[in-house]
């Protein structure tokens, strides 16, 4: 436990060392937007001449990580 605290100590301390009077504070996060979105997908079959339309639904899903910086 003592190990912990020591650590979390220093860096406080790093971080205040690092601030000065007067200078924005800035916090660099990371955002994750996924989007999922059904979309739908036809087939076309011809068998005897005669031609088939299948619909079905496939999802498509987009990942973005996006570098924030928040200024306070």
């Amino acid at each position: 436990m003592k190990s912990v605290f020591m650590t979390v100590l220093a860096l406080a301390s790093s971080a205040l060392a690092t601030y000065q009077h007067g200078e924005p504070i800035k916090y660099t996060t990371v955002v994750t937007v996924t989007t999922t979105t059904v979309c739908p997908v036809t087939s076309t079959y011809t068998h005897s001449g005669t031609v088939s339309y299948v619909t079905g639904t496939t999802t498509s899903t987009i990942v973005a990580v996006v570098p924030t910086t928040i200024v306070q």
